[in-house]
């Protein structure tokens, strides 16, 4: 979303942020890495010149938590991801975010919103930050009501999704824009499978209407980008982060996870997986969040990205590690692509808890 699209976003008189040159002196030396962001962006992570003319890029972040007020610590990463992202040259053509993109809202009526300042102003004021169209994603997160530890979801999701339609200017709960000769599908794993039922949030559901929906617009034949928040099923992503202790992700029963078995999810597999079958070659990526660790996998030929958390348990510390997005530079028309930062980025590996370390630029 452009700029110029928040004028429906309330201001809130007296939100501080912390400056820039404050928080670099508060993290120290780990953060100097960022401020050198017009360096780095002129050249690969592999020292290499920039891609050629017919390359545009575009970012890709996910679960940003936002809440009403956020700690200081959590205002200057948002302060200084968008400097960076924003100082990025070439400019970037756009801003991808997938999925929890606030904590939780208090209500589904629209009225509310125009007397109490909540995260979904907060979402409209982060928004306004960044120089190029930010497109969003919505997570499970985002149709929780209340604050505490037990989320539940809204009753009325076409309710929760109009909130984000008319106040932050999203086409629909799904959607796809094209750009460069490529497509780009922002989709929803909060959807509903008649076959399966209700579920609460925890494991992602694409459902047969959205992958029909999905089915009709991948017939152009043009490659294809997808970006949902819930993880694709691999032997990879099911035993990453949360993922390791319980289902979290999109359900595949042909997987033969051990952890599906004797669950409700060990012979319910998702629409989309025969769909990606189908449509092998066409889609290039898959980029999600959720489990909140960097990771990455493929699935028919597609590459699978999961990109951390912007909050917790990323930055409840800052270690001094790169930030947490995806930089990707891709070809037009083609769909060819590179993660332009992936020198910068800590993969995760099998089992839990061992990062596999990126070699640094020289």
């Amino acid at each position: 979303m452009k700029k110029e699209d928040m004028s429906g976003a309330l201001d809130r008189p007296g939100t501080a942020v912390m400056g820039r040159r404050r928080f670099l002196k508060q993290a120290g030396k780990g953060l100097l890495l960022l401020s050198l962001s017009p360096v780095l962006s002129r050249c690969g992570g592999d020292g290499t010149k920039l891609p050629p003319d017919g390359t545009f890029h575009f970012a890709v972040l996910s679960d940003t938590h936002l809440l009403e007020r956020e700690s200081a610590t959590q205002h200057a990463v948002f302060d200084v991801t968008a400097d960076w992202l924003n100082a990025f040259t070439p400019a970037l053509d756009f801003v991808v975010i997938t999925g929890d993109l606030l904590d939780y809202l208090p209500s589904d009526d629209p009225a509310y919103y125009d007397e109490h300042y909540t995260a979904l102003h907060r979402l409209g004021e982060y928004a306004a930050r960044f120089r190029m169209p930010l497109k969003l994603v919505l997570g499970n997160h985002d149709y929780y009501t209340g604050g505490d530890i037990l989320h539940s979801p809204t009753k009325d999701r076409p309710a929760r999704e109009r909130l984000f339609m008319d106040r932050m200017g999203m086409p629909g709960p799904y959607y796809a824009f094209e750009h460069g000769g490529v497509k780009f599908y922002c989709l929803n794993t909060m959807q509903h499978d008649p076959s399966f039922g209700e579920e609460s949030g925890r494991i992602g559901i694409f459902g047969p209407e959205q992958v029909g929906w999905l089915d009709g617009q991948l017939r152009d034949e043009k490659p294809a980008f997808l970006f949902h928040h819930h993880a694709l099923a691999t032997e990879h992503t099911t035993q990453a982060a949360f993922s390791a202790l319980l289902p979290f992700e999109v359900p595949r029963a042909e997987g033969l996870f051990p952890k599906y078995r004797g669950t409700r999810y060990e012979h319910y597999t998702d629409p989309i997986y025969e769909l990606l079958e189908d449509r092998r070659g066409q889609v290039r990526a898959s980029f999600f969040g959720h489990s909140h660790v960097f990771l990455r996998d493929e699935y028919e030929g597609a590459s699978l990205f999961m990109t951390d958390s912007m909050k917790f348990p990323s930055h409840a510390q800052y270690d001094g590690s790169p930030m947490r997005f995806h930089v990707v530079a891709c070809q037009r028309n083609t769909g060819d692509f590179t993660i332009y930062n992936e020198y910068m980025i800590q993969y995760w590996t099998v089992p839990w808890g061992m990062p596999e370390t990126r070699p640094e630029a020289e």
